[in-house]
């Protein structure tokens, strides 16, 4: 599938479709993909929602697909999904050999790469948010490789959380992968996804589309520890109906250049929509998160706590903003940002955001931006800690509420450990 494009980075494009130019599913959401990239160019500087993450040096470089046959997972995450249902993916690819597939009742999983009429049972899942056209979106469309189909059946509870792992390993490797995710009305499930990686330059580009359904729950949680050098672009869009739960926690801490979209639109009364997220930097790491709560029906609740700490020469980025359209009366909404800067070289960039049309809300937003509370490191350094200790307990005590909606014990002290591991290196 080729792309001849009036567009500056044709050669980064041209590499990645290369490998998908013999794919035949998904024959109008690829070539809706392809025909999008003619016409978008992809951000710079100078656009509104990517004026602090810059990606210039990345469109510049040659990234192609790469599957392995033989890879392996690291100890941790070993530990972590140990009797779990757990669907790795190399590369993109879905590993049956490392994979666990689902045996409780309730669950259907279906590997994209497997499922040849997949395409006419996935029309109804949402692509983009309010047409919006993102150029890495459009790539993802034109170029993904494998996924997974995950349904979970009406009034089913799943007591144990779907494990979705994500490994990348190579030299200039190209991940795409897209996921459909379904729950029916009156369903629960918990999805927990683990980034990993080597150390070698790749660029990743994910894609979530999920359906709740009335009366449903649905946790989704995600964990970052991606390589040094791995570029990560992830876009989840959901669509909530009434009565239903959305929770969200996103944890960054790994990776060169992490970028993650949440586009959440709430379209039935009396919902509940939670998005969470820290993000813990150092050296040159950015992490650029963009969140949007788009309330279309009345009678609802959400919640954005989002915080993040960087050193050396890191940059974060949080651009949330909570919708209320007309008519979406009795809507309590909320959005907190706050940081931490621990060298005179960080950045931090903070947008909350409210664009309300209705009149009976409550909603507010807030952003701080400082430093560790010096009378507290000295207090506790005048007790025997040393300030390397302090440091990292004053850290952890900062972003904990930004995991208090995460539902899964081993999954919440494993985020735990990495902020005290990252911050016991600043």
């Amino acid at each position: 599938m080729s792309v001849s494009a009036p567009i500056k980075n044709i050669d980064f494009v041209e590499n990645i479709l290369s490998d998908s130019a013999n794919r035949t599913d998904f024959q109008s959401l690829r070539a809706h993909g392809s025909k999008g990239l003619l016409t978008t160019p992809f951000p710079t500087l100078r656009d509104e929602y990517w004026k602090y993450t810059r990606v210039s040096g990345l469109l510049k470089k040659e990234f192609k697909s790469s599957q392995i046959a033989n890879s392996s997972i690291s100890k941790e995450t070993i530990r972590l999904t140990e009797n779990q249902t757990r669907l790795v993916f190399v590369n993109g690819f879905l590993n049956s050999n490392l994979s666990v597939f689902p045996t409780e009742k309730g669950i259907s999983a279906h590997a994209i790469s497997t499922d040849s009429d997949l395409e006419s049972k996935v029309n109804s899942f949402p692509t983009n948010w309010e047409n919006e056209q993102e150029a890495f979106t459009l790539l993802n469309e034109a170029s993904f490789t494998d996924g997974i189909r995950i349904e979970i059946a009406k009034n089913q509870k799943i007591e144990s959380p779907i494990f979705l792992v994500h490994i990348t390993v190579g030299e200039n490797v190209a991940v795409a992968q897209r996921n459909f995710i379904k729950l029916n009305e009156g369903s629960e499930a918990t999805f927990i996804s683990v980034f990993e990686g080597d150390n070698n330059l790749s660029f990743s580009n994910h894609f979530n589309s999920i359906l709740v359904d009335e009366n449903a729950k649905l946790h989704w949680f995600e964990n970052h520890q991606d390589g040094e050098k791995a570029n990560v672009v992830g876009t989840s869009i959901a669509h909530q109906k009434s009565n239903s739960e959305i929770s969200i926690g996103a944890y960054v801490f790994g990776g060169k250049m992490i970028r993650k979209n949440f586009y959440i639109s709430v379209l039935g009364q009396n919902c509940e929509t939670m998005a969470n997220g820290s993000y813990i930097l150092k050296d040159q790491q950015i992490a650029d998160f963009r969140v949007i709560v788009d309330h279309k029906a009345a009678h609802c609740n959400s919640n954005q706590t989002f915080k993040g700490v960087m050193s050396d020469k890191a940059t974060g980025v949080f651009n949330g903003k909570i919708y209320v359209r007309k008519d979406s009366q009795l809507i309590n909404a909320f959005q907190t940002n706050r940081n931490i800067l621990l060298s005179d070289d960080a950045n931090a960039y903070s947008r909350p955001q409210l664009e309300i049309y209705a009149d009976d809300v409550k909603c507010s937003h807030g952003s701080t931006i400082g430093q560790l509370d010096e009378d507290a490191l000295f207090y506790m350094m005048a007790r025997g800690i040393r300030r390397t200790e302090a440091e990292k307990m004053l850290v952890s005590a900062f972003v904990a509420d930004a995991m208090d909606n995460v539902n899964y014990t081993a999954f919440k002290e494993l985020v735990l450990e990495n902020v005290a591991n990252k911050s016991a290196n600043f």
